[in-house]
């Protein structure tokens, strides 16, 4: 394991605890998603966060300015002690493990799944249904769009993946006939 992932895991861990006291994991929980869906919309955002020039309470400012009123304030108590540590940069890592750490409390798993076109409704509950049964845990599925891959899916869990794709499949023929 990584030191930075270490430590997200600690931190990620202490704010799930927290969050329990304070009967708020949901909230938080939600919270890390808003925090990663701005991370994921602005590299510059995280950019600042990296940044050893941009000093650690500006960068709270620009924390607190973005999300004050929008997050929990245990995520903000959270932000302002992480600026007081100079662990910004670690805020994405966390962020993502805190959401882990959630799933798990919940018996939930993600697992993600591209296809060439987007999937019908029915054709994704039988798909979360089936995925479920086989790990014994609710599951939620993150849909992607890949329209390279002709027809078919690859479905991606953890680190397992189920590739049916039919670029794969051609792919597959064409080294049998070499």
């Amino acid at each position: 394991m990584a030191v930075g992932s270490r430590i997200a895991n600690r931190y990620a861990k202490s704010l799930i605890d927290i969050a329990k006291e304070q009967n708020a994991v949901d909230q938080l929980n939600e919270d890390m998603k808003c925090f990663i869906q701005t991370a994921e919309d602005s590299h510059e955002f995280v950019l600042m966060l990296q940044s050893p020039i941009i000093k650690h309470d500006k960068k709270l400012d620009i924390l607190v300015n973005i999300f004050e009123g929008k997050v929990h304030a245990i995520s903000i108590a959270f932000f302002k002690l992480l600026a007081k540590k100079s662990r910004e940069a670690a805020l994405p890592a966390i962020a993502q493990a805190y959401i882990s750490l959630y799933n798990e409390l919940n018996g939930l798993a993600v697992a993600e799944v591209i296809s060439a076109i987007p999937l019908s409704d029915s054709f994704k509950k039988d798909l979360a249904a089936k995925v479920s049964t086989a790990v014994n845990k609710k599951v939620q599925l993150e849909e992607t769009v890949n329209p390279d891959l002709i027809g078919g899916f690859i479905l991606r869990m953890g680190d397992k993946q189920i590739d049916n794709s039919v670029r794969t499949q051609l792919s597959d023929i064409k080294k049998r006939l070499n």
